[in-house]
């Protein structure tokens, strides 16, 4: 549907913008401002436009619940051997 082209294209914008921010320093609001920017520059019917945002909108969910789920799952080993011992965490 045309719609459903219009909030793809919403996933491609942010996907985009996303991929050219730092990594380490990502705002997934600020990444959602401008994909949202994005669509109203290639956009000029208000549902067009809407369809566009709700495709950013939903790339930010999924980078949100991304995000927490990385931020949480993490583990250390605790070796310990006579005198040595060894941390080991992941990079």
């Amino acid at each position: 549907s045309k719609y459903g082209s219009c909030c793809r294209r919403g996933c491609r914008f942010f996907n985009l913008v996303y991929l050219v921010e730092n990594r380490e320093k990502v705002d997934i609001n600020a990444t959602k401002a401008t994909c949202q920017a994005s669509c109203m520059e290639a956009y000029i019917h208000t549902k067009d436009r809407y369809a566009c945002n709700l495709g950013c909108a939903s790339m930010a969910k999924h980078k949100q619940i991304d995000f927490i789920v990385s931020s949480q799952v993490s583990w250390s080993v605790y070796m310990e051997d006579g005198n040595n011992v060894l941390m080991l965490q992941p990079g």
